[in-house]
């Protein structure tokens, strides 16, 4: 059986302040994920990436050492 929120409530007061920062994350998350504007934002991420516009993890890695190696 689910939790009720006077549960979900009193536990979530008994959290470390780390994992209420989590929690909140993850709540944020669950009232977004599902809405036609994060999916429509999706798809226009995923229209980009097919379009080539995205940066690979090697490239990232060389532009953050050139970044240090600069001093920023």
């Amino acid at each position: 059986m689910p939790m009720t929120f006077e549960e979900v409530k009193r536990g979530a007061a008994e959290l470390s302040e780390e994992d209420r920062l989590k929690l909140s994350f993850f709540l944020k998350h669950l009232a977004r994920v599902d809405t036609d504007e994060n999916k429509a934002e999706l798809s226009r991420l995923n229209r980009q990436i097919d379009e080539g516009n995205y940066v690979t993890l090697e490239r990232l890695r060389e532009m953050s050492a050139a970044l240090e190696a600069e001093g920023r």
